[in-house]
């Protein structure tokens, strides 16, 4: 994200192998080949690869109970709404970016879906009886939409959550169906 916002190098260990995982996860017969040996093109030439499940899954949970925290923090302050300033905030922070307007326009029109879901979903958080620890999913979904800060990504989903909280979103046509995306990926 911050190499697409800013032009920052990205910095995570799995960005040079992103498209060797969606590579190996297309030529994948089934999860015993995708966690072994999948034939994938690489450099030139074919190389045998597989994925670490386990460890994805790990990342996942530590993205889920991040963002579990974030949204923790904001039900102990008294913060009546999630404005787009504070929002913006957090994500510069969490992008180690200087908070200025000029960063956080870049970030709240790049980010609008995002901040969109993430807005209905502080409103949940607000109530002390909702449990993340119950919708997991929800956050990884939310954590998918920071992509569509590249306006080249597309967001293939049959969640119709998603889709409805950030209906007003002007990126909102990006999110579609595979029924969708199917129509639109041929002539």
């Amino acid at each position: 994200m911050a190499r697409v916002l800013f032009g920052e190098p990205v910095e995570t260990a799995a960005a040079p192998h992103i498209e060797l995982w969606l590579e190996a996860v297309l030529r994948a017969k089934d999860r015993a080949a995708l966690e072994g040996n999948v034939r994938v093109p690489y450099k030139g030439q074919w190389r045998t690869f597989g994925l670490k499940l386990s460890e994805i899954n790990r990342q996942l949970r530590d993205i889920q109970a991040g963002y579990a925290k974030r949204f923790r923090q904001f039900r102990s302050e008294t913060i009546a709404d999630l404005t787009p300033e504070i929002w913006a905030k957090m994500v510069l922070d969490e992008l180690e970016q200087p908070v200025t307007d000029a960063n956080r326009k870049i970030v709240l029109e790049s980010c609008d879906a995002a901040f969109r879901f993430d807005r209905g979903f502080f409103d949940y958080c607000k109530d002390p009886k909702y449990d993340f620890s119950k919708h997991g999913a929800e956050i990884v979904d939310a954590q998918q939409l920071y992509y569509l800060c590249d306006a080249t990504v597309l967001f293939v989903t049959e969640e119709k959550k998603i889709r409805k909280r950030v209906s007003d979103s002007p990126q909102a046509h990006r999110i579609m169906t595979a029924d969708e995306f199917g129509r639109h990926a041929t002539p």
